[in-house]
């Protein structure tokens, strides 16, 4: 957001809370672990996050007033969600995510491709398949669909 490549945090594929919106799983841990929200589920951990995350993104930084930052309309349309991202949201970062995937598809699936590709590639460290469990996304993607992103 500040080097205005962005709007919106969960747009950025790089960033941490944009795969913890997309995927979920690992790196939901520590990011609970920075809005101290040990008894929360993973959807209230996100939605206080990213009200956290707009906070201090429409603050200028080090009063730097000539950053880009998050605008005080988006941020006070973040705080009256409470912070939640609809349906629609959560599934365009989804299919951001899986679609800059080398390979989408069943956990078997994409195990045996991952273990092929890191083969014939030479690489030394094993490549795991990223799931998305149905629950987190309403029911609308299978309860086994995985991906790999990550080769090097």
């Amino acid at each position: 957001v500040r080097a205005g490549i962005v709007e919106d945090p969960k747009d950025y594929r790089f960033c941490g809370y944009a795969e913890a919106v997309a995927v979920g799983g690992e790196i939901v841990k520590g990011l609970r672990m920075a809005v101290r929200c040990d008894n929360c589920s993973d959807a209230e951990m996100l939605a206080t996050y990213r009200v956290v995350l707009f906070g201090k993104g429409s603050a200028a930084k080090r009063g730097d007033q000539k950053a880009a930052r998050i605008s005080e309309s988006a941020q006070r349309r973040v705080a009256e969600a409470g912070g939640r991202l609809t349906l629609s949201e959560r599934l365009r970062s989804r299919v951001g995510w899986f679609s800059r995937s080398i390979a989408l598809g069943s956990e078997t699936f994409v195990s045996a491709l991952a273990k092929q590709y890191g083969k014939r590639n030479g690489l030394k460290r094993r490549l795991t398949p990223a799931s998305v469990s149905a629950s987190e996304t309403d029911g609308v993607w299978p309860d086994d669909l995985c991906a790999v992103r990550k080769v090097c």
